[in-house]
């Protein structure tokens, strides 16, 4: 699939405003480009391609590509289950270390055998949100493993970095849009490393699913970025550990991950899911968020897009009280007892919807 275009009017930055003073603030033109390639090479093996230029960009950053995303991918049917060479997402548990999507709503959060344990090849335009490296998946009979090992570069924002600070927390000055357009954005890029490895067991036996998850990672400065911010990396280590797993019986089902980030900062999600008859089904969901937790890419229920800095609680209920009449509720409850965006004191949030 290829696609190209343009929006317009063109926007200012290409005109004669920029940030030095000097030609436009773009580097590129105001065409966007998108080449996708996906192949299934007979029953075991399939392969994704990725490129992409966003208006603003130039079509190569140097001698490569602006963006380029992809994958070779074995499936089987023994003992390797899976392997992903290139760009992967993972998904442990509920989200709370790595996950692949925020839900923003208990209407349809569902916890099976599946989601606990995931490794998804990547090969979207996205510029954000995944590894680059090997991820392997064992079957052996009641237990099931994931090993993986990633190496990627980051984009920094180097406006706010103190160059007489020895002891960065790299991870607060990350870049995720992924454009390369403006003078800053460009010198910012590729400037951070982060490697990242780890393992993770799934337990199964009939109803019941349990795993325990372990992970490191390492960010800190590239060759480029000590060339060009002339500091030394000092990179910051993190591990974490996971505890989850689900239950489930025939009308009602458990579930929940207990997450430690450096194996001291903690993080908690746990539901009940019931099935009273065919008329009234319900959720309730509790978490805990401590203000420290941080996760490797977090991605679970929250009431904004970070796992962090939140207590609360959520119902869902889904009713049929006559026929072809159905009715859903759901009420949810959110303490910050930190600071958060525009609130320098502890808060409290509600939302409440009825369909």
């Amino acid at each position: 699939m290829l696609s190209s275009g343009r929006i317009l009017p063109k926007a200012d930055g290409y005109g004669s405003n920029s940030e030095n003073g000097s030609g436009p603030a773009y580097s590129g033109d105001p065409f966007f480009a998108i080449l996708r390639i996906k192949s299934n090479v007979g029953n075991n093996l399939s392969l994704g391609l990725c490129y992409e230029k966003d208006a603003g960009e130039t079509f190569l950053s140097g001698k490569k590509p602006e963006y380029l995303s992809g994958f070779v991918q074995y499936k089987g049917k023994g003992l390797i289950k899976q392997v992903v060479l290139g760009n992967f997402q993972l998904n442990h548990g509920m989200g709370l270390v790595n996950g692949s999507g925020f839900m923003h709503s208990i209407k349809s959060f569902r916890v099976n055998r599946q989601s606990l344990q995931r490794i998804r090849a990547f090969s979207s335009k996205s510029e954000s949100g995944f590894e680059r490296g090997v991820a392997i998946r064992m079957d052996l009979k009641l237990l099931e493993l994931i090993t993986w090992f990633s190496s990627r570069n980051l984009d920094l924002s180097t406006f706010k970095i103190d160059k007489g600070n020895t002891q960065v927390d790299w991870r607060e000055h990350l870049l995720y849009t992924g454009l390369h357009r403006t003078v800053s954005e460009m010198d910012g890029r590729d400037l951070a490393c982060r490697l990242s490895g780890g393992i993770q067991a799934l337990f199964s036996h009939h109803q019941l699913h349990a795993g325990i998850a372990y992970s490191a990672e390492s960010t800190g400065l590239s060759g480029s970025g000590i060339k060009s911010l002339e500091m030394q990396s000092n990179p910051n280590k993190n591990q974490h550990l996971s505890l989850h797993g689900t239950w489930l019986r025939k009308d009602w089902q458990i579930f929940g991950e207990m997450a430690l980030a450096d194996l001291k900062f903690l993080a908690v999600l746990a539901g009940i899911r019931w099935e009273a008859n065919d008329f009234l089904q319900g959720l309730l969901l509790m978490h805990h968020y401590g203000r420290s937790y941080l996760g490797s890419q977090p991605s679970a229920y929250a009431s904004g897009n970070k796992v962090t800095n939140e207590t609360g609680m959520a119902l869902h209920l889904h009713l049929e009280p006559g026929k072809r009449i159905s009715s859903d509720f759901t009420g949810e409850l959110f303490h910050y007892p930190g600071p958060r965006y525009l609130t320098q004191l502890p808060s409290f949030g509600q939302r409440y919807s009825l369909t």
